[in-house]
């Protein structure tokens, strides 16, 4: 699953990326929601380093969640750094709540993937410059019994995971502002499809609309 909260004009987040909470106390309760249905969490690094996220669970009414539908009290966490540049230092490693994963690239300065090996319970290659995520998945559900994910962003992580055709629904919600700025980051970034051909089409699943949000779930279907 991908999730995410945009505005009415498709924004993340500001242009400057600023770290910002435009969404509604419920929106962020769906985050814990989703963590507490899935095996793992995934994130880009510049998103958990901008919003300093941790990925875990979210305290004891979320742990009890999954422990009733029978998962480890705490999700596995996965990051994605395809340059190996994710600060040893974040706060997702000072919170040693469940293992760690970090997927990079052959690509990747050695020195600083030394460096995450170091505070990080796995870092794995998958790729040359760019993180393949197909064989990514594939070893996490060999090694680590990953079936589900949840992905909380950023625009290019999810981007890249759609391209690879791994993803099975969108969660989005869609907030009533607008934020404006050619270069502030969308739901799903990086490069853009050649056609129309190649666009994932998407089949709506729900729609709720909450006090001027409105809550999208989505069944990706794939390009045609």
């Amino acid at each position: 699953m991908l999730n995410g909260a945009v505005s009415a004009d498709g924004k993340l987040a500001l242009e400057n990326r600023s770290l910002i909470q435009f969404s509604s106390r419920r929106d962020r309760q769906l985050v814990f929601r989703l963590r507490a249905k899935v095996d793992a969490v995934l994130s880009g690094a510049r998103t958990l380093e901008t919003f300093s996220i941790d990925l875990a669970a979210g305290g004891e009414k979320w742990r009890e969640q999954r422990i009733r539908r029978g998962l480890s009290p705490e999700p596995l966490r996965v990051i994605v750094s395809g340059s190996a540049s994710l600060d040893p230092r974040a706060r997702i490693f000072r919170k040693r709540v469940s293992p760690i994963i970090i997927l990079t690239t052959r690509n990747a300065d050695k020195r600083k993937v030394a460096a995450l090996n170091k505070v990080a319970d796995a870092v794995k290659v998958f790729g040359e410059k760019k993180v393949s995520f197909a064989p990514a998945l594939r070893w996490l559900r060999d090694q680590h019994g990953v079936k589900s994910m949840v992905c909380e962003g950023g625009g290019e992580t999810n981007a890249a995971l759609l391209r690879s055709g791994v993803v099975d629904e969108l969660h989005l919600t869609m907030c009533p502002l607008l934020l404006s700025g050619r270069y502030a980051p969308t739901i799903s970034d990086g490069h853009g499809v050649g056609s129309l051909k190649a666009a994932p089409r998407l089949k709506l699943k729900s729609v709720k609309q909450v006090k001027g949000e409105v809550f999208l779930v989505y069944q990706v279907l794939g390009a045609h």
